[in-house]
C-alpha cells in the first residue's frame, strides 16, 4: 500500500511522504543478517554450501580498508559458531586472507628498507567506514602538510628529483595493511580465546587439527609470513600438554621424514628453533627432550654418512638446518637444559661407560682423541681434548677452565663436541650470527670452546660458503632459511596484547656469572646486539632472496 498522496506536485514521484525512520547501527545490521542466515541454515541445512560460496565470493580484496577486513572476519568467525560444519573451510579462507596479507607487507618491507610506525584500529563497527583515516585517500590537510614535512625532511632536493617522494605513499599504504592485520589478528585470538573457555574438548582439539592442516598447506612454506604463525604458538598455549607437544612433535615428524621436500623439512627446523627459543611456556623437561631428540637425529646422521662425509651445503641442509636449530635454542635457553638435580644417569654407569670410551674424532681430515672423565667430587662429567699433530687445540667442556663454575648439562647435549667436530663442519655452514652467539655463550656458561675451530674455519673454503663463514649469494633453500626465525618479536599494536605473557623475550645476563660487573656489561651488551643480528625483528627488513 502506498502512501497517501497529497496535494498536487509536479511530480507524483516526489510527492509521496515517506515514514520516518531510526537510523540502525552495523552491530544491529549484522545481528539480524546473521538472524536470518542461522534461520535459512535450520530451514535448508544444504544451503550451508551456497553459504560458503558466498563467502569466498566475499572475501574483500587487501586494498578495501581496516574496517572492511575486520567486519568480515568478525561476521565470518560469527557464523562458525552457528555453523560449525563450515568451521574448517571458513577458518582456511581467514587464515589464507591474513597470510596473503602478512606476505604482501613483508615485500613492500623489504623494497622500503625504512623503519615503519604501527598503527591501529578502534575495532568500533558502528563508527562511519571513513573515519579509518590510514586507508582513506582524503585525510585532514594539517595532518597530510606535517607527513610532507616529515618524510620529505629525509631527503635531498636531488632525491625529491628522482622519484623518492613517492615513499610517503608506501609508507601510507604498508600502515594501512599494517592496521589491516592487526585488527584480524585481534579477531582470531578473541575467537581462540573464546572457544578455550567455551568450547568442550573435541571441539577444541578439531580446531588444533584444522590449525596444524592450515599451517602445513599455508604457512610453513610461506617464508615471508611474519606473523600470522602467532596464531598457532598462541592456541598451542591454551594448553600446552595437549597442543604444545603435539604441535614440536608434528614438526619433529616433518623434519625426519626423508621422504618430505627439502623445502618443508628445513622450514620446519626453522619453526621448531624458534618456536622453543621463543615459547615461555614450555617446561624445562619439554626442552631437554627436544634437544635430545635433534641431537640424536643428527649423531644418527653423521654416523649414517661418515664414510663418505664432506661439507656440503647442498646435499646436507637438513643436517646443517637442525644443528642451527639446536645451536638457537641454546642460545636462548641454555638456562633450561642445566640439570637441577644429580646426573640424569648414575655415576657408576657414566663412569663405565667412560673408561671404555675414546673418541677418535676427526676434524677436517685432523685426528682429535677426546677422553672424559668424573669428576666425583663436583659430580660433573668433564670432557677435555688432546692437541692434533698440526697444533689445533680444541677444550670441550672443560671443568678444569670454568674458574669453580660448573653445570650439569642435560644428557641431550653431550654429543654436541662429536657433531661441531664432524668433517660436516656445521659452524662453518651455519648462520654466521647464531654461530658466533653460540660460541660466545658457550664459552662463557663453560659448555664447550670452539674459538679454534671459527680461526680455522676463516681460511677453509666449502662450495655456497663465503670464506669469511657467511652464507653465499646463491639461493638454495638453506641459505634462504639462515636468516628466518618465524617467532621474532611481535610488533602488531593492538595484538601483542595476546602474546607478551607467553613470550620468551631476549635475557641479556647470559655471562660469566663469576666476571666482574664491568665485563659483564659489556658482554651483555655484545650478546644483544648479536641475537638482535639473528633477529628479522627490530628491522621489518628481510634477508631473503625473491
Amino acid at each position: 500500500m502506498l502512501w497517501p498522496y497529497r496535494g498536487n506536485s509536479q511530480s507524483r514521484l516526489g510527492s509521496y511522504n515517506l515514514p520516518p525512520y531510526n537510523c540502525v547501527s552495523r552491530t544491529v545490521i549484522y545481528e539480524r543478517n546473521h538472524e536470518a542466515i542461522r534461520s535459512i541454515l535450520q530451514l535448508i541445512p544444504t544451503s550451508a554450501n551456497s553459504l560458503f560460496v558466498s563467502i569466498v565470493r566475499q572475501t574483500p580484496h587487501h586494498r578495501l580498508s581496516s574496517a572492511d577486513q575486520a567486519a568480515f572476519v568478525k561476521n565470518a568467525l560469527e557464523i562458525v559458531e552457528y555453523a560449525p560444519v563450515l568451521r574448517r573451510q571458513i577458518l582456511s579462507i581467514l587464515i589464507d586472507h591474513i597470510v596473503q596479507i602478512d606476505a604482501h607487507i613483508q615485500i613492500e618491507l623489504d623494497e622500503l628498507e625504512e623503519d615503519v610506525d604501527f598503527e591501529t584500529y578502534n575495532m568500533d563497527f558502528d563508527d562511519d567506514y571513513q573515519s579509518d583515516n590510514s586507508d582513506n585517500e582524503d585525510e585532514e590537510d594539517d595532518e597530510e602538510d606535517d607527513d610532507d614535512d616529515d618524510i620529505e625532511s629525509m631527503y635531498s632536493d636531488d632525491d625529491q628529483e628522482n622519484g623518492n617522494v613517492d615513499l610517503k605513499e608506501q609508507m601510507k599504504k604498508i600502515k594501512s595493511m599494517v592496521r589491516k592485520l592487526d585488527a584480524m589478528m585481534v579477531l582470531v585470538f578473541r575467537y581462540f580465546a573464546k572457544c578455550a573457555v567455551q568450547q568442550p574438548a573435541h571441539v577444541k582439539n578439531e580446531l588444533y587439527t584444522t590449525l596444524i592442516d592450515i599451517f602445513d598447506r599455508m604457512i610453513l612454506k610461506t617464508l615471508k609470513s611474519r606473523y600470522t604463525q602467532f596464531l598457532i604458538f598462541y592456541f598451542c598455549s591454551l594448553d600446552v600438554n595437549a597442543y604444545s607437544d603435539s604441535f614440536v612433535e608434528h614438526l619433529i615428524k616433518n623434519i625426519m621424514d626423508p621422504l618430505r621436500p627439502g623445502v618443508t623439512r628445513i622450514s620446519a627446523a626453522a619453526y621448531i628453533s624458534s618456536y622453543v627459543a621463543r615459547a615461555k611456556f614450555l617446561e624445562p623437561l619439554a626442552i631437554q627432550r627436544i634437544i635430545g631428540t635433534l641431537c640424536a637425529w643428527c649423531e644418527e646422521y653423521v654416523a649414517t654418512h661418515d664414510k663418505n662425509l664432506q661439507a656440503d651445503v647442498m646435499k646436507h641442509d637438513v643436517f646443517y638446518a637442525v644443528m642451527q636449530a639446536i645451536m638457537y635454542i641454546f642460545c636462548f635457553r641454555w638456562r633450561d637444559l642445566v640439570l637441577e638435580d644429580a646426573l640424569d644417569v648414575s655415576l657408576e654407569q657414566e663412569q663405565e661407560e667412560i673408561d671404555v670410551e675414546k673418541n677418535n674424532i676427526n676434524i677436517f681430515g685432523q685426528s682429535i682423541t677426546t677422553t672424559t672423565t668424573i669428576n666425583t667430587n663436583t659430580n660433573t662429567a668433564t670432557t677435555n681434548s688432546t692437541s692434533s699433530p698440526s697444533g689445533l687445540n680444541v677444550h670441550i667442556m672443560s671443568a678444569a677452565e670454568s674458574g669453580g663454575v660448573v653445570r650439569n648439562w642435560c644428557r641431550g647435549l653431550r654429543n654436541m663436541p662429536y657433531l661441531v667436530m664432524s668433517r660436516l663442519n656445521p659452524l662453518k655452514v651455519c648462520s654466521p650470527a647464531v654461530v658466533k652467539q653460540f660460541a660466545k655463550l658457550a664459552h662463557d656458561t663453560h659448555f664447550m670452546y670452539v674459538y679454534p675451530i671459527l680461526e680455522k674455519n676463516k681460511d677453509l673454503l666449502i662450495t655456497g660458503v663465503n670464506a669469511d663463514n657467511g652464507s653465499s649469494g646463491g639461493k638454495n633453500i638453506l641459505q634462504t632459511v639462515q636468516t628466518f626465525f618465524p617467532f621474532d618479536p611481535y610488533k602488531l599494536e593492538s595484538s601483542k596484547n595476546f602474546i607478551n605473557n607467553i613470550y620468551f623475550e631476549w635475557i641479556a645476563e647470559d655471562d660469566d656469572e663469576d666476571s666482574d660487573e664491568e665485563s659483564e656489561d659489556e658482554s651483555d651488551g655484545e650478546m644483544s646486539a648479536g641475537l638482535m643480528a639473528m633477529s628479522i625483528s627490530p628491522s621489518p627488513i628481510h634477508y631473503m632472496p625473491q
